[in-house]
């Protein structure tokens, strides 16, 4: 497979800035145990344009919590779980949302 090989997997979509982002987001909170805020500044660096739209960053929301929530480990769920090495030349900012975020998914009739 490819991870046994530690091989690559390209991750896409038409624009590779809201679809093929989120599956990536999603990805590492769940495999890294990290918070979204962590996953999009580590995707973010790597692809600089990605921006998941209202609904996708809504359900991350959700997703962040369950992931966090099933976490064996304290230490998993930290701010010292991290994905890799921070670059001292890249400015951290705080993660906020410019607009509001769903508390629950909404009901569709």
């Amino acid at each position: 497979s490819v991870k046994d090989s530690n091989g690559r997997v390209l991750v896409h979509c038409q624009a590779g800035i809201s679809r093929s982002a989120t599956i990536c987001l999603a990805y590492l909170m769940k495999k890294k145990r990290v918070r979204l805020e962590e996953a999009f500044e580590f995707v973010k660096q790597r692809r600089s344009i990605i921006s998941p739209n209202f609904s996708f960053m809504g359900q991350l929301l959700q997703f962040e919590s369950q992931v966090l929530a099933t976490s064996c480990s304290v230490e998993a769920a930290s701010p010292s779980a991290t994905l890799g090495p921070k670059s001292s030349s890249t400015p951290t900012s705080p993660f906020i949302f410019s607009f509001p975020v769903p508390a629950a998914s909404p009901t569709y009739r």
